[in-house]
């Protein structure tokens, strides 16, 4: 497998693992997170809606305290029956306080109060509602020390409404006062403003639940903790259900959460980016490793001989082994041969050079030897020849002037007396010369020797055994 190959098949080996990593990260980690924070966003929604209602009702149960202390509730009770100056004031202050209920509920059916209308705000006679509660919830009209208020939901003909229901203990006779606020769309606009989110409830305006809400209440309560959710393109539908005060009838209570599926993983998922990139960072150590063991390794292995071969003199050759079957395992036996006729160029080079260096020394030395010593030999020959003839041409006159002029003998004395100064003037002058000749015989055995030592042998005798020399 050549390195091309060995590339290609690590990139896609890189893009699958990736591919796979992604996959089963989107498939097993990201999907099923992301579905249980939209959903449980779409639970919480749809408890906060229910907690919206439920402070609606707190906020009715303070105006219910209001009311108690209000003066034209006494003017109401002061005329029997009431009259419609007594009833106007309490029907603007309704208005004013968006409610739409204020009823007086009393013994032996005197009851009497307001009712208005909740899309016209029109008043209303007597409404069926109230003797439908008192008929199926009387437990909501009866009060102790320890709950002196109730509140709750009612269904009514006209849509759901809030109700909250006291005693009031300034009446001539035990009377409970009742008040009232329908939950209309307007109201349910506000608690979505409030809540951030679009609430629905139904039934709306009537009594009966639509067809698909009354199969929403089967799989509410199929649906763990009542809350059925159901998944569109872009939202999530929240429902859950709402017993009224008869637990006879339901209504539905819904909220819509947007799905910001990009947002909710950037925020939630910082495990599972964690765990991503801890794989990915196994897989890019991996491929290093991979690249390490086929291209690193021998490429430092190659570069590390050839510094061995640069910084040693080996006898032969050195080869390198890989067990690659690559480039790089194609470059050594390549780079074996390469090296082997280096060795062999450096050796034919070498022993020329060596031989060449050899004849140039011995015949430089030879030159340089017979330069030195054949001056002192030359030397030494003539004036050893002079002092000869020159003792003889003495002598020879000596005894003849002695021989022809027997008066000259004191004088013959004096010149044999100057003969042998100048005589031994002349054997010391000799006798240097031979000492010096002496020191370059030694010095001559000396360096043939060391010549000896490098395999070379002077092919010329020296000039101290030369017969003419002596």
């Amino acid at each position: 497998m050549n390195l091309r190959s060995k590339f290609l098949y690590l990139i896609c080996g890189f893009l699958l693992f990736q591919a796979g990593i992604f996959f089963a990260f989107h498939q097993w980690v990201a999907l099923p997170r992301i579905e249980a924070l939209e959903a449980n966003e779409a639970r919480n929604n749809t408890y906060r809606g229910q907690s919206l209602l439920h402070e609606s009702l707190l906020n009715l149960v303070e105006s219910s305290q209001q009311w108690l202390a209000n003066p034209a509730l006494q003017q109401y009770f002061a005329t029997e029956p009431p009259t419609s100056e007594a009833v106007q004031p309490l029907t603007q202050q309704l208005l004013q306080r968006d409610q739409q209920l204020l009823f007086l509920l009393g013994p032996e059916q005197q009851d009497w109060g307001i009712a208005l209308d909740p899309n016209t705000q029109q008043p209303l006679l007597m409404p069926n509602f109230i003797l439908q509660l008192t008929a199926s919830s009387p437990k909501f009209l009866e009060f102790t020390a320890e709950q002196s208020i109730n509140r709750g939901i009612f269904l009514t003909e006209r849509g759901p409404i809030l109700l909250v229901a006291r005693p009031l203990v300034a009446a001539p006779t035990p009377t409970t006062l009742l008040i009232g606020k329908f939950i209309t769309t307007e109201l349910l606009a506000q608690l979505s403003g409030l809540s951030r989110t679009e609430l629905n409830l139904w039934p709306q305006g009537v009594k009966v639940l639509p067809p698909r809400q009354q199969n929403i209440l089967k799989l509410i309560d199929e649906a763990p903790n009542h809350i059925h959710i159901e998944k569109n393109d872009n939202t999530l539908q929240a429902y859950t259900q709402l017993k009224d005060l008869s637990q006879t009838s339901a209504m539905v209570l819904a909220s819509t959460t947007p799905r910001n599926t990009w947002l909710l993983f950037k925020n939630n998922l910082k495990e599972s980016y964690a765990t991503l990139l801890v794989a990915n960072v196994l897989m890019i150590i991996i491929l290093l490793n991979i690249l390490n063991h086929s291209i690193i390794f021998p490429a430092q292995r190659l570069i590390k001989h050839l510094y061995s071969v640069k910084a040693k003199i080996h006898s032969q050759a050195p080869t390198i082994t890989i067990k690659n079957q690559d480039e790089i395992g194609s470059l050594y036996p390549a780079l074996n041969g390469l090296l082997h006729k280096l060795y062999e160029h450096q050796h034919k080079t070498t022993a020329r050079a060596y031989h060449a260096g050899k004849q140039h020394m011995r015949e430089e030395l030879l030159r340089t030897t017979h330069q030195v010593l054949d001056p002192f030999l030359k030397d030494s020959h003539e004036a050893e020849k002079k002092f000869s003839q020159l003792s003889l041409n003495t002598l020879e006159q000596v005894i003849a002037q002695l021989a022809s002029d027997p008066k000259l003998s004191a004088t013959a004395e004096h010149s044999v007396t100057e003969l042998q100064t100048h005589y031994t003037q002349l054997r010391q002058q000799l006798k240097k010369i031979q000492l010096n000749l002496q020191d370059l015989k030694m010095r001559s055995i000396r360096i043939s020797t060391t010549l000896k030592t490098y395999g070379i042998h002077l092919d010329r005798a020296p000039i101290w055994n030369n017969p003419k020399s002596k």
